[in-house]
Order: structure tokens, then sequence, then C-alpha cells
């Protein structure tokens, strides 16, 4: 994101974590305490007179009081998210950004920047839709809750399996074995490319731009699976 920016803990320097997250939202609050103490009075005063006893929760109360310290800190942060948000969108294209982390429970004191700082950063804005900026509604708790599901899914699925040497999966076994190998594999993979081209074509229409005809939709990816699938014709020379 910067080059020869902030040095992050995965070897590399100006990271984008490094200057969107929690981590760096308290360094760029103890930075400015370090660089501008009077600037700083009411982030020190939270902090017990120290630089390094800012942390989160003091630059957000400060900042719920409109310290001015505070909101710059939310605004640089906030003004770093938002960019790095527009280069995701103009790779992925996505309708929603979800904030996770604990610096997400600041809510709008980040994400009004953030939002800010999108759209202006934002390739080919005025021509697109703009994807939505949210915080997730389980804030910091987010990863370890879908960590948690991850476990509790493969858990069931693993009990739901059939044990090996019980009749399902002797006879899942030998229906393996007996099919049609060649052909299987041709219809399996045709049918997986299928949904994926639709999924491709569905993707570039946003949901408000609904007017398109169907029919439409059917042409693309018939004319996409026959590129994909029918033989090159060779070319005769006379």
């Amino acid at each position: 994101m910067v080059p020869d920016g902030r040095l992050c803990g995965c070897g590399n320097r100006g990271c984008w974590e490094q200057y969107a997250s929690g981590n760096a939202l308290v360094a760029e609050a103890r930075e400015f305490a370090r660089r501008s103490p009077e600037g700083a009075s009411r982030l020190l005063q939270l902090a017990g007179g120290t630089p390094e006893g800012i942390s989160g929760p003091e630059i957000t109360q400060a900042a719920t009081e409109r310290d001015p310290a505070a909101l710059r800190c939310f605004q640089t942060v906030g003004g770093w998210l938002g960019q790095g948000l527009a280069d995701l969108a103009a790779i992925l294209d996505p309708a929603c950004f979800v904030i996770g982390g604990g610096v997400s429970e600041a809510g709008d004191l980040l994400l009004d920047p953030a939002r800010a700082a999108f759209e202006r950063a934002l390739t080919g804005r005025g021509y697109r839709p703009l994807a939505e900026v949210r915080a997730a509604q389980l804030g910091e708790d987010a990863g370890i809750v879908g960590a948690a599901g991850l476990a509790l899914q493969a858990a069931l699925a693993k009990q739901a399996a059939p044990a090996k040497g019980t009749a399902p999966a002797k006879e899942a076994a030998a229906k393996r074995e007996t099919a049609p190998t060649t052909a299987a594999r041709d219809l399996s993979d045709h049918r997986a490319v299928v949904p994926v081209v639709r999924a491709a074509w569905a993707r570039l229409v946003h949901p408000q731009h609904k007017d398109g005809e169907p029919g439409d939709e059917r042409r693309d990816g018939a004319e996409r699976r026959e590129s994909r699938y029918r033989p090159a014709r060779t070319r005769r020379h006379d």
C-alpha cells in the first residue's frame, strides 16, 4: 500500500493493515501525541500522561467528545481504509464491504471517513453502483465466531458420513467403480462450468439494474458455452 512504509508483522513494509486497522489507529494517535503534546492533551489525559498509554478505547472516547486530535486519527485511518476498499472494488466489484475487528466498534467515527475516501478513489465512479460499507454485526468476535462455525460444520459433516465398511459406504463405492468414468467426468465438468459462466454474467449486473431482458442472459451463456466447448474448425486451403 505504501512503499517503504511501516514495518508489518509479515516482514514487508507498507502493508494495508499497518494503515487501516486498530493497531494503525493507536500508532497514529501515539505518533501525534509525541509530535504535538499540546494538540493531543485530551488523549494524554485519558492515557495517564504518556503516549504509550494511549489505546483504542481512549481514542474512541476522545473522538466521541469531539476531540480534534482523536477525530483526526479516525479521519486518517478511515481514509486509508476507504482507499484500500476502492482498490478492491476495482478488481472484485462487490455489492458490500463488511468491516470487522475491534476498530469497527467505533462505528461511524471510522466508517464515515472510509465511505468518503472510498467514493473519491473509486475507479469509474458515477458509472457504477457504489458498494455498501458497513460494520459487522458481531464486531470484534466475527473472526472467532466464523472459525467456530467452520469447526462445527466439519464436525457435523464427519458425524453424518457413513463409516468405512458399512453397507451404505460399500454401496457408494461399488457405484463409483461401475459408473462410466469418461462420460461422467465430461458431464460433471460441463455442468460445473455453466453456473460459473452464468454467475460471471450475473455479477456484472447489479441488483439495481434488473431491466435487462432474460433472453440476453440465455444468449450470453449459450455463446460462451459454444465458444468454450465446440472444437475449432480447421480452415481449408485450396
